[in-house]
């Protein structure tokens, strides 16, 4: 995924849990795309609702015992970026 990636940079940090967040931003097939990586070892790719991460890089996207903390992970990191931002999705 990362080798598609074109024009990647560091955007800024945010807290999200006790857990600070590095964002970077860059563009893939032209769209721009949002990668959270929290300094706890895990790397979020944050494409409005898409992700994938080394917490998800389990050989599956679901059916794991603990597909309900990914998610909640996910979703608490990509909501706080949202606030912390500023940044509203367009509709």
């Amino acid at each position: 995924m990362l080798a598609k990636v074109k024009d990647l940079h560091f955007r800024n940090s945010f807290a999200c849990g006790g857990t600070e967040i590095n964002v970077w931003l860059g563009k893939v097939e032209g769209l721009p795309v949002y990668f959270l990586e929290p300094q706890n070892g895990y790397v979020v790719i944050f494409f409005l609702v898409c992700c994938t991460c080394s917490m998800f890089s389990v050989g599956c996207i679901y059916g794991r015992n603990d597909d309900g903390h990914r998610f909640g992970f996910f979703c608490h990191a990509a909501l706080e970026f949202l606030l912390q931002s500023g940044f509203q999705p367009v509709s």
